[in-house]
């Protein structure tokens, strides 16, 4: 009978629990979708938005759990993802910042997007793919749109192109759009999602 009692009781502790698990997933991702309200572009048919608030913070090799910023969202790869909103997340996301970099918070060359398809976010570079017919044009296209060229490949007929930063990539794609040989313009991104609340139960 205690058996019994004892396994009704754990079956109901664990169902449960679900709503809980699934709530919090679906809350860290409803904070990054909100905040998504800059800029939008697309990769093939898929939208993405940038998340103006967004800080990218690259955690060490050897970081532990327990040094996991607090503030933190969502994780690609290494990459902390935390939303900066107010001085409250200021302070997490640097003191989190400040544990894994030994002292100095350091923020990575990285803006954050969300897909409009899945809600997932990526981490958006400074890098745009250029996909043109005369890749003899790659020096004058970088230099018009104040980049510099990582790739010319004429069998792909694409060039990588690398800016400053995200931003001053993304205001180079309406100039290079409207040259002659350009076919099309895709920024780079980086999408390998796990949530905090995943990361946890790993």
């Amino acid at each position: 009978m205690k058996t019994k009692l004892f396994l009704a009781l754990l079956l109901l502790n664990i169902a449960s629990s679900f709503p809980q698990l699934a709530h919090a997933d679906e809350d860290t991702t409803a904070q990054l979708q909100q905040a998504a309200t800059g800029a939008t572009f697309k990769i093939g048919a898929t939208a993405f938005r940038l998340v103006p608030n967004a800080r990218v913070e690259k955690l060490n090799a050897d970081a532990g759990e327990q040094d996991r910023p607090k503030a933190e969202l969502a994780r690609i790869g290494p990459y902390s993802i935390s939303l900066t909103g107010g001085a409250g997340g200021n302070t997490a996301a640097a003191t989190g910042a400040a544990k894994l970099s030994g002292g100095a918070a350091h923020s990575e060359p990285f803006a954050v997007v969300v897909n409009q398809r899945s809600g997932a976010p990526a981490l958006l570079t400074s890098r745009l793919k250029v996909y043109c017919k005369e890749t003899a044009e790659a020096a004058a296209l970088a230099q018009a749109s104040k980049g510099k060229v990582l790739l010319a490949s004429s069998a792909a007929q694409l060039l990588i192109l690398d800016y400053a930063s995200p931003a001053a990539a993304l205001a180079a794609m309406p100039l290079l759009q409207n040259h002659r040989c350009v076919k099309a313009v895709e920024p780079e991104i980086r999408q390998s999602f796990a949530s905090s609340d995943q990361l946890k139960r790993r």
